[in-house]
């Protein structure tokens, strides 16, 4: 059984952006990355979307394949779905490395993200 498990998910593509209470976007790219510690991890962000935050992972129901990132500033809803899947364990420091290349879209958002839009393929 593994101690500690760390996986690491991230994102690149075009995000577009249009902040709560202006008649400006922000477009660029955007990346996310994921350290999971159990069933749920943490979230960094930077791009358009920006901080650090917890990552709440579904994997059942209507929201099956969905992850919320909870960020100062807001809330942002991405989809995914993998079309590959990679692992590698460390057993000196028993640490587990996961990444994912799939399509991934941003849903919604809430605060300054409630405008939030985009998506991206990664091979």
């Amino acid at each position: 059984m593994f101690k500690r498990v760390a996986a690491s998910v991230v994102a690149v593509g075009a995000v577009a952006i249009v902040w709560a209470g202006s008649a400006t976007g922000a477009t660029g790219s955007q990346r996310f990355s994921i350290s999971v510690n159990g069933s749920n991890g943490t979230v960094w962000a930077s791009g358009p979307i920006s901080g650090s935050g917890r990552d709440i992972t579904f994997s059942r129901g209507r929201r099956n394949g969905e992850d919320e990132f909870i960020l100062p500033a807001g809330k942002v809803f991405v989809a995914h779905s993998a079309s590959s899947q990679s692992q590698s364990f460390d057993p000196r420091s028993c640490l587990t490395r996961f990444s994912e290349s799939g399509t991934y879209q941003l849903l919604s958002g809430t605060g300054a993200f409630v405008s939030a839009s985009g998506w991206t393929s990664l091979p």
